[in-house]
């Protein structure tokens, strides 16, 4: 018995099974998906900062992230002039909201100037003072 045991130990192992491949599917899809968007592939090697929020995203939910960035839609608001001043001021540039001030007002009826919104919303998508709003 002990002769047959020691023969089995005495055979060589087989060969480890070779590594998985450098590119799974699923990364090759997420490339190609990236490529199609004109954005560089090694945003899906790590984690990226998402070029349409700003927010830093894991290269798990990188191709998630970025579908729901491209697709959420700005949000609307209502324009209007003041017709006086307001003891509040603009989240965005800090400036108080003056008499003749173009502001817009959000769903959240938060209050900007309106060039200071237009201009937040070519970086996010969401309320300066609301972000994880929908």
């Amino acid at each position: 018995y002990q002769r047959r045991h020691h023969r089995r130990l005495g055979r060589a192992l087989p060969p480890p099974p070779p590594p998985p491949p450098r590119h799974s599917r699923t990364q090759q899809q997420r490339a190609l998906m990236l490529r199609h968007l004109g954005l560089p592939t090694s945003f899906y090697r790590a984690d990226i900062r998402c070029p349409v929020c700003g927010k830093t995203v894991p290269s798990d939910d990188t191709e998630f992230h970025l579908v729901m960035c491209l697709t959420k839609p700005k949000i609307d608001y209502n324009e209007d002039v003041l017709s006086e001043d307001k003891e509040a001021e603009c989240a965005i540039c800090l400036d108080d909201l003056s008499q003749g001030d173009t502001i817009a007002r959000l769903p959240c009826l938060c209050i900007y100037h309106k060039g200071c919104i237009d201009d937040w919303f070519k970086r996010s998508r969401t309320c300066p003072q609301h972000p994880d709003d929908t």
